[in-house]
């Protein structure tokens, strides 16, 4: 029987991005958070006694972090190597391998897959388990191969046969080793371990193809990052368990205001909801309210509430935005001759000319900002379309004629 920790996506030098918090007590507290997430996975890693801990790549968000960083991730390792835990760390397209950038030396215990050549490495357990792991990491920041096709077989002389991959999913063009599944299941491994997706994922029946997720996320669509996978493999049987190991959390508060009418009423409601929030995990809150009546539109200030709730939970929340949606049947829309026929021709020319990519260019020109937007994300590109005609239709009637 094996037991390892298969984590991803650490981004460990990463900034909480489209997040500004409004209190500097949670600002204070939010400089640690990347920190703490680390020596969450450790304290995981030696109260479940692993034999090993797997890092799938992106341990860190820069091909080149800082040497304060670095220290982190090397104090951390020496914690595993003192309680007698190996570690196995592959490199991703975020922190591709280049031996010049580190200051430190990694400890024994830890093996560095540093080449795009697949390699195989055996280990020995204590208890004399035989397991063989494969592997490669990125030397550059794309990676167009298909590196599935080149792992080997599994090996007859293991008791188990472990793979570690960072890619993604399909896509003949990929730019991150792309893969199918059937590659990976026809190489008849125990597990794969899987990084470059943030939200935790299992491609397979068997549950043996697996992305952990990013442990911790860095922007409010990584509402999912918050784990790493605790997994025991005892000849056929296996077993994950996804351990909670985030010191922040991304959440979307949707709020019916159906029945409120005062801006007294709304404050005791969404106070309610909050404290139920609550916990050792610092938050970040979006709050969507629906079903707003007019009376309460015109007395409304979203500023005040934002400041108040921030005030009233300073080192606990985070609110960054508080949206509205009136009531379908007291929202008055303007009439414009137009065929929706014409306006659905219109949309999908705007997502043909990727006009959204075209209007941010001179931004993601800019120095350093490449990594503060998500305008070349096509899921980010997709959801603001939509939102665009959602809004467009709420607020506009079409000539049916």
């Amino acid at each position: 029987m094996i037991r390892f920790l298969h984590t991803a996506d650490l981004h460990i030098d990463r900034a909480f991005e489209g997040v500004t918090p409004t209190e500097s007590l949670f600002a204070d507290r939010l400089l640690k958070a990347n920190e703490r997430v680390l020596k969450n996975i450790v304290e995981v890693a030696i109260k479940a006694k692993v034999n090993f801990v797997i890092l799938a790549g992106d341990t860190f968000h820069q091909s080149f972090s800082s040497p304060k960083v670095q220290r982190l991730l090397i104090d951390a390792f020496q914690q595993l190597l003192q309680a007698e835990i190996s570690v196995f760390m592959i490199f991703g397209n975020h922190d591709y391998y280049n031996k010049s950038r580190f200051w430190f030396h990694f400890p024994k215990n830890v093996f560095l897959f540093t080449e795009e050549k697949i390699k195989t490495v055996k280990f020995t357990t204590k208890n004399g388990e035989k397991v063989a792991i494969s592997a490669f990491s990125y030397q550059s920041a794309h990676l167009t191969e298909h590196k599935a096709l080149s792992f080997p077989e599994r090996q007859k002389s293991a008791d188990y046969h472990l793979g570690i991959y960072h890619g993604e999913l399909g896509g003949v063009n990929g730019r991150y080793a792309p893969f199918s599944l059937q590659e990976l299941q026809r190489k008849n491994y125990d597990y794969w371990a899987l990084g470059h997706i943030h939200d935790p994922e299992v491609l397979d029946q068997k549950g043996r193809i697996r992305y952990a997720g990013a442990p911790l996320g860095h922007t409010r669509k990584e509402i999912n990052s918050q784990s790493v996978n605790l997994v025991e493999i005892n000849k056929e049987i296996l077993q994950v368990k996804q351990i909670k190991v985030a010191t922040l959390e991304f959440q979307l508060l949707t709020c019916d205001v159906d029945s409120v009418q005062t801006v007294e009423e709304l404050r005791l409601r969404l106070q309610k909801k909050l404290e139920h929030l609550l916990g050792e995990v610092q938050q970040f809150v979006e709050i969507k309210l629906i079903n707003v009546n007019e009376e309460l539109i015109s007395a409304l200030d979203t500023l005040e509430l934002i400041e108040f709730f921030n005030s009233l939970y300073p080192l606990e929340l985070s609110i960054s935005d508080i949206s509205w949606q009136m009531k379908e049947e007291t929202l008055k829309k303007t009439f414009i001759p137009f065929e929706k026929e014409i306006i659905e021709k219109r949309f999908k020319e705007f997502v043909d000319q990727d006009l959204l990519k075209t209007l941010s260019k001179p931004l993601i020109a800019k120095r350093g900002v490449e990594d503060l937007l998500e305008i070349t994300d096509v899921d980010f590109q997709k959801g603001v379309y939509e939102e665009a005609k959602r809004r467009f239709y709420s607020s506009f009637e079409l000539d049916d004629k």
